[in-house]
């Protein structure tokens, strides 16, 4: 077993058998001390131990009682989220099912489900980090996630905005007590565990002499682990270097050099294996990003024993400041050279896209530099970046800019392209183990003059889509074909603006630069497509899952065999071109899905799965079906309501398919298509009076079928919460009636689902003679789908 260090910075422990051990105790600590609790929590939501336990029967779930348990607000709130929300409770199952399957996960210690997970972070809400020189853990809640967050479930529930928000608010909630006197029971001279004990002090040499602190006192004069972490330097230590020179740039912060990179650019692959830089995301889209494309970033990391307040590395003005939420245990996948690494640490340059950040627009006094940038990057746990500067500051080298507050963190400085600079890193090459660097002192000379330019403002059922996937692939094929030919100028403009790379090897090599001219307003989308390409454009976590569903798409299996809609791009034109069109008929290969049909493969990817669970990815396709439906619902999409033999809806293939047509649903066949004003007119065609008449009217023991559709499956002792996205995909009674009060009735009961045709009847019909007791309309997902369900990878997966 390698004890091949893994962890920079002393966050976590550099050999992973004493971060198990630290969690391995912490579970025993938690268990014992908290036994009582974790049992309530046990029989409340009983754990599954996989997805081979969940295929079988599960005890029913008790739905009161939570709040018995007696967690911290934020915690109760995470909880109940898990509980009653769908997604979330689908991600916190599989995350911790599919930690095992992770290499060597069998040698390692694992939080087992997320009701421990529970515990644990509600434990940690009162406890500060104690030092250990072998296993100090900075960073605790990222530990107890470390396996969950590194699988495909983890992935998407950290890119979440809700989970997101619920996290931060635990995380405030604990900074709460990291800044309150209680948080001081560490700062003790424990000889192992104290930070002011003989071990810390090793680790911290001349600690009384670089700080500022009253030794004599007690907690040497600290009033919290915050002020504690974020302690100063006594005046003479750390000068400015060259404090008039204004051709030396000083080091920011106390920290290590990770990552020098030059002529990067405004867009690109940073949640690939090298984690490019994106200027745009990094500086939140802002108009000032197209300074700095083509510039130069430099990246370094803090350590846990260090300093953690940031100095400005120029004199100058401050130009503009802005603090940036993000996501918090979010990390990149498949970049480690073990399996036992955290992502976190591996992950910096990823981080500077999504990660919680502060921005500060620096307008130097040197020419030479003009207009640059420092970026304070929270990582995990240190989710606060606080600014203690403002717009039109005048600063001079060496001031303080601001702080990091409970935990790791890294950081940038950005130089606009022209602005030749070298970096003096002490002779280290920048990595994940290099020393750290002396806060103010030389990082940077610039070497030439650039011009400045300040801007004046800163295959299925029911006929929905074809029965055998050769002739959907036809369809779609024949689809790229014609809009390849129709909208040839749209989407070179597109691929100009925005060029696409084939896989994610090739977006690790050189892409060409983005054209900097034209605009998305010159393609002529539909606005709801215009959005979209906006949000792709803007949003790091979308641009993200495009590129990387369109990628991975043809890691699938038998990907070689279908027509494959090559990048995101061309999905957008298609899209665009959906719009105005209505579906036709075919008997061998009816595509009444279109969207779906082009969304096929990538959203059976990893990405897909993540980005259509996404909240904004579903508004913007809500806003996409929305003007779809506007034109279905016109007069001009009437068009495919005629008699061509092949492809009208009234023509001799599809008569052939609907029978008696004439004679079952009220039209007017001598008239201009049947008397129907549109596909949506058509669409919901009512049958003629006599035509399905209701079976025994007068007995109130026959339930009438509700809808003209072919039986899918009965269930029967239907639970409250069940695991829905599994194999056998349970139905979960609280989910299906959106948390409703009235849904604990139903438990025990019994579901039947139907489904409908394409060529069918379309109206819903009451099964019960009744009273109508209450009514809602649910928004939910529209191209999600369960993963690793079929039979065959070819079929679409709805």
């Amino acid at each position: 077993m390698s004890s091949k260090p893994y962890r920079v910075a002393q966050w976590t422990p550099s050999d992973y058998k004493f971060l198990d051990k630290w969690l391995a105790n912490l579970i025993i600590e938690v268990q014992i001390k908290y036994k009582d609790k974790l049992a309530l929590l046990m029989a409340l939501h009983p754990p599954a131990e996989d997805e081979e336990t969940a295929n079988g029967e599960t005890p029913l779930i008790v739905a009161h009682g939570t709040e018995d348990l007696g967690l911290h607000p934020p915690v109760q709130e995470l909880l109940k989220a898990i509980i009653s929300d769908p997604k979330i409770n689908m991600f916190f199952h599989q995350m911790f099912w599919q930690q095992y399957k992770n290499p060597d996960s069998s040698k390692r210690t694992r939080i087992p489900c997320w009701q421990l997970m529970i515990i644990l972070i509600d434990y940690i809400m009162t406890r500060a980090p104690e030092y250990n020189k072998t296993s100090l853990v900075g960073l605790p809640i990222n530990v107890i996630l470390n396996w969950p967050m590194a699988t495909t479930a983890g992935f998407s529930a950290f890119l979440n905005d809700k989970v997101n928000r619920l996290f931060k608010s635990i995380l405030n909630y604990w900074g709460k007590f990291l800044s309150s006197s209680a948080s001081c029971h560490v700062l003790t001279d424990d000889p192992r565990h104290g930070w002011f004990g003989e071990d810390a002090m090793q680790a911290m040499p001349n600690f009384d002499l670089e700080f500022k602190c009253k030794p004599r006192e007690k907690h040497y004069g600290f009033t919290s682990w915050d002020d504690f972490f974020t302690r100063e330097f006594r005046d003479s230590i750390r000068p400015v270097a060259s404090p008039d020179d204004d051709s030396i740039v000083a080091n920011a912060c106390e920290s290590a050099p990770y990552q020098i990179s030059t002529a990067v650019k405004k867009r690109d692959f940073f949640w690939a294996k090298h984690q490019r830089y994106s200027l745009d995301f990094i500086l939140n889209m802002s108009d000032l990003a197209k300074q700095f494309h083509g510039g130069t970033v430099y990246q370094a990391y803090l350590s846990a024993t260090s300093y953690h307040r940031w100095h400005s590395p120029v004199s100058g003005t401050i130009y503009k400041t802005e603090l940036v939420d993000g996501s918090y245990y979010s990390a990149t996948h498949d970049i480690q050279d073990s399996p036992a690494s955290p992502n976190i640490c591996m992950s910096q340059g990823y981080l500077a896209q999504v990660a919680a950040r502060g921005i500060i627009y620096i307008q130097a006094d040197n020419p030479h530099i003009g207009l640059m940038c420092f970026v304070s990057l929270g990582m995990s746990e240190v989710s606060s970046n606080e600014i203690t500067i403002k717009e039109k500051d005048k600063v001079k080298k060496g001031d303080q800019l601001g702080m990091f507050h409970y935990g790791g963190s890294t950081h940038l400085l950005i130089f606009r392209p022209g602005v030749k600079i070298e970096f003096d890193t002490r002779g280290q090459t920048p990595g994940l183990h290099t020393e750290n660097i002396p806060v103010k002192s030389k990082i940077a000379t610039p070497r030439t003059t650039c011009n400045i330019i300040m801007s004046s403002k800163p295959c299925c059922v029911a006929q929905w889509t074809p029965s055998d996937y050769k002739f959907l692939d036809k369809w779609l094929a024949n689809l790229i074909i014609e809009v390849q030919i129709k909208y040839k100028d749209k989407l070179a403009l597109l691929m100009a603006l925005h060029p696409p790379a084939e896989d994610e090897e090739t977006a690790s090599g050189e892409t060409p630069p983005v054209v900097a001219h034209s605009t998305m307003e010159d393609l002529g989308l539909h606005p709801p497509l215009q959005e979209l390409l906006k949000a792709i454009i803007s949003n790091p976590e979308i641009n993200m899952f495009f590129h990387q569903m369109f990628s991975q798409q043809f890691k699938n299996p038998d990907s070689s065999k279908g027509t494959r809609i090559p990048c995101w791009q061309v999905m957008i034109v298609l899209i665009d071109h959906i719009m105005t069109t209505a579906p036709e008929y075919n008997k061998t290969s009816l595509v009444s899905f279109p969207i779906y049909a082009i969304l096929n493969w990538p959203m059976a990817t990893t990405a897909g799965f993540a980005a259509f669970l996404n909240d904004k990815i579903n508004r913007l396709f809500k806003s996409i079906l929305n003007n779809w439906g506007k034109f279905l619902s016109s007069s001009a999409s009437c068009y495919v309501l005629n008699d061509d033999p092949r492809h009208g809806w009234f023509g001799e293939d599809a008569m052939q398919a609907m029978p008696n047509f004439d004679l079952e649903f009220k039209c007017k066949p001598r008239e201009k298509h049947h008397g129907f004003t549109s596909w949506d007119d058509f669409f919901t065609r009512e049958f003629r009076n006599g035509i399905h008449p209701v079976e025994s009217p007068g007995d109130d023991s026959v339930v009438a079928n509700a809808c003209e559709s072919v039986p899918y499956q009965i269930s029967t002792a239907v639970k409250n919460r069940d695991f829905f996205w599994i194999k056998h995909q349970r139905y979960s009674l609280d989910f299906i009636l959106n948390m409703s009060d009235l849904a604990k009735q139903f438990y025990g009961g019994t579901v039947y689902q139907g489904y409908l045709s394409a060529t069918s009847y379309h109206r819903w019909h009451s099964p019960v003679s009744g009273t109508i007791y209450k009514t809602e309309l649910v928004d939910g997902c529209y191209f999600s789908a369960t993963q690793d369900i079929q039979d065959n990878p070819a079929p679409p997966n709805i």
